[in-house]
């Protein structure tokens, strides 16, 4: 038998009628390798049995620099620390700054946890991002305080160029973190984006797709001071869904 980690969902349509006496041996072992870790509160943030090896939870006090690579970071500071990434400090400035991975090859899909920054910041981002190059056209999902404080997409030719927003979900205000995705279908050639503010299995929020003229090679995080005001922001965890 195999060990299947299912979430509460699946687990209910699984168990749901013992009366045909047809749960099977594996059935039972999928319930016993699924409960210890489940959280009905909240499925999304419980760790995966087996991670991918782009997956980082960020809680070993260590940033990882084998698995992840600067991208136009300047002098943000990468802080590991209390089950957390924190990317802080440096100049203001309307640009893209973070880490970064290659993506894989064929379909992929992210999400990272972003611990929301203080909203007394105006114009500070920190965001889950995917790029066509380290120099190129780059698009953006994350968290935006300018005083409406919430959910916003943005799009920039290149980590440094100013950029240009669409979408901004005022109803993740208030929420201590959000939750962005992004996937990539590699068939169609086209890349989504969604969020949460809530994180519940079910909830993500569909922004909208890009269909032509972007292909993605790298994926990461990243913020974006452009107050002197600014803060750092602080990403849960980071990992590839499917």
């Amino acid at each position: 038998m195999v060990d299947t980690q299912r979430t509460l969902a699946a687990l209910q349509a699984l168990l749901a009628d013992n009366s045909a006496g047809d749960i099977s041996a594996q059935d039972v072992r999928d319930m016993l390798v699924s409960v210890w870790t489940l959280n009905t509160l909240d499925e999304v943030d419980t760790p995966p049995i087996s991670p991918d090896a782009m997956d980082d939870e960020f809680d070993d006090d260590s940033f990882d620099t084998g698995l992840w690579s600067d991208i136009n970071i300047g002098d943000v500071t990468k802080t590991e620390a209390n089950h957390a990434l924190v990317l802080g400090g440096g100049t203001p400035v309307d640009e893209l700054q973070g880490i970064y991975q290659t993506v894989p090859a064929g379909d992929w899909k992210f999400r990272a946890k972003i611990l929301q920054p203080s909203i007394d910041v105006s114009f500070f981002q920190a965001n889950l991002f995917a790029a066509v190059s380290t120099v190129s056209t780059t698009r953006s999902i994350g968290y935006w305080c300018d005083g409406l404080s919430g959910i916003r997409t943005l799009t920039r030719t290149s980590p440094t160029a100013a950029p240009t927003g669409w979408g901004l979900d005022i109803s993740s205000f208030g929420y201590p973190w959000v939750y962005a995705e992004i996937e990539w279908d590699d068939t169609a050639g086209d890349i989504f984006y969604r969020s949460s503010a809530s994180g519940l299995e079910g909830t993500f929020v569909e922004w909208g797709s890009i269909t032509s003229g972007f292909v993605p090679t790298i994926i990461g995080l990243s913020i974006t001071n452009r107050h002197a005001l600014h803060r750092g922001a602080a990403f849960d965890w980071f990992r590839r869904i499917s």
